[in-house]
């Protein structure tokens, strides 16, 4: 149990389950913030699998089984020779907020989540991914100046690794930079109406 600063009794009475059952562990931290309780929390795991669940305990431990148990062959199943470059792709063209997260562990700051609005129907948001354009242009930039300077086999084999992420980057960040789909804004717009149909019934 990691505790974010608890000064409501909490201490006391995981300590007391504790005495009693010597799988409960108890990590009395200092103000973090919930991302940074769930890194310190993290680093005192050695299992193979690690889960964690809010204090409100809305997923009980014992389903944790049941869902290493069913849903990861589920998901291997279901991507059994799907491609997953797009995934991948995504996940490299957001390399800045891996390296803003390992930053903010290094220098010991807390860490946290942020829900923020959903509103990439509304258009393109190249904001959103403004580091991979970024590495995008000075790849780029980089290739056509070596090539201009020297086209030699090793200059080539630059060139040619540069392309590579960019081709992945480019890929990544697409999503980002296309016009929202028809179809994808009639959901959503139709899915927006019926949520204030539904307020608006409430409220009557």
């Amino acid at each position: 149990m990691a505790l974010d600063g608890c000064t409501d009794g909490t201490a006391d009475a995981v300590a007391r389950h504790r005495d009693r059952d010597a799988r409960v562990v108890l990590l009395d931290l200092p103000k973090l913030g919930k991302g940074g309780v769930i890194q310190e929390g993290f680093g005192y795991c050695d299992g193979a699998f690690v889960g964690f669940v809010d204090a409100d305990a809305a997923t009980p431990p014992e389903e944790f089984a049941a869902y290493f148990a069913i849903a990861l062959p589920a998901v291997g199943a279901a991507g059994a020779g799907v491609d997953t470059v797009g995934a991948f792709s995504l996940m490299v063209a957001n390399f800045s907020v891996h390296v803003r997260a390992l930053v903010a562990n290094l220098l010991r700051r807390p860490s946290g989540f942020t829900v923020t609005p959903k509103e990439g129907e509304a258009g393109p948001q190249p904001r959103a991914v403004w580091p991979a354009l970024a590495l995008i242009a000075v790849l780029t930039g980089t290739s056509v100046y070596g090539l201009i300077v020297e086209r030699s086999p090793a200059t080539l084999n630059n060139v040619a690794f540069a392309a590579l992420h960019v081709a992945v980057l480019t890929r990544g960040v697409l999503p980002a930079l296309r016009p929202p789909r028809p179809a994808l804004l009639e959901t959503t717009v139709a899915a927006d109406l019926v949520s204030g149909e539904a307020v608006a019934g409430e409220a009557r």
